[in-house]
């Protein structure tokens, strides 16, 4: 284990040797900066307080978009699955709807909600809903119907029936569904930040990129990718280990 953490630390180390001694000898730093820049840039914006206004604005978007839509697509999942008439209806334009790509809308967004935090906090639940809606129908699906009619014959309450058969098949479903929500919840927050925020990383990422500011770019990039490694840690890891200790049982 210890050396596979070694070997995890070694692998940002080198990214950011060769970056710092490749870049100044390839004139690339008007395109990538460096890895002194960006550092520099990084404790300017910390020191200004622009750093933490702009990812507390992308992780609010991104969290609450993620409860939101996460929400209601558990829901309606439950609700669509739950009639066998309902869901031979809606299916075709269920999956019609989940194979259109949502950020098409965001220009309906802009107009509807605004330039600012709106637009993106509804992109965000948007992409989050139709994940969560889809894996919730697939765990609808895999319940045992024999099962779940035997538990019922037996006098069950529909309480029971759900923390007996409904959740156990429901709750890998869901959680896997969180493991995939979360990267899209971000990048769902950013790509509505650069389109038409007024504040975020994503909007510090557009407004260097408007004054050839490389270093700033960069920065940003570096600030999405910590919040992103951080929240899969914190709330998609755990997902998946206790998926994990459920196939082991």
């Amino acid at each position: 284990m210890l050396k596979v953490r070694l070997l995890q630390a070694a692998i940002p180390v080198a990214l950011l040797v060769a970056w710092q001694t490749l870049a100044p000898a390839r004139e690339l730093e008007v395109f990538v900066s460096t890895p002194e820049d960006v550092g520099r840039r990084l404790v300017e914006l910390g020191r200004s307080g622009e750093l933490w206004t702009y990812a507390g604005t992308t992780v609010r978007t991104a969290l609450l978009g993620l409860a939101i839509g996460s929400l209601l697509g558990i829901t309606v999942g439950i609700v669509l699955a739950s009639s066998q008439r309902i869901f031979r209806v809606v299916n075709p334009f269920v999956a019609a709807a989940y194979s259109f790509p949502r950020i098409i809308l965001f220009p309906l967004f802009l107009v509807w909600f605004g330039p600012g935090e709106k637009a993106g906090l509804f992109l965000v639940a948007l992409i989050t809903f139709f994940l969560m809606m889809v894996n919730t129908i697939a765990g609808m699906k895999s319940i045992d119907t024999e099962r779940f009619t035997t538990v019922r014959l037996l006098g069950a309450s529909r309480l029971q029936l759900v923390r007996v058969v409904m959740l156990p098949s429901l709750l890998p479903f869901i959680l896997s569904g969180i493991g995939m929500t979360v990267p899209a919840a971000f990048l769902g927050a950013i790509v509505g930040e650069i389109l038409g925020g007024r504040s975020g990383v994503g909007y510090l990422i557009e407004r260097s990129a408007g004054q050839f500011d490389s270093a700033g770019m960069m920065a940003g990039v570096v600030v999405v990718g910590f919040m992103g490694a951080v929240a899969t840690l914190c709330i998609a890891r755990p997902a998946e280990k206790y998926l994990e200790r459920m196939g082991a049982r």
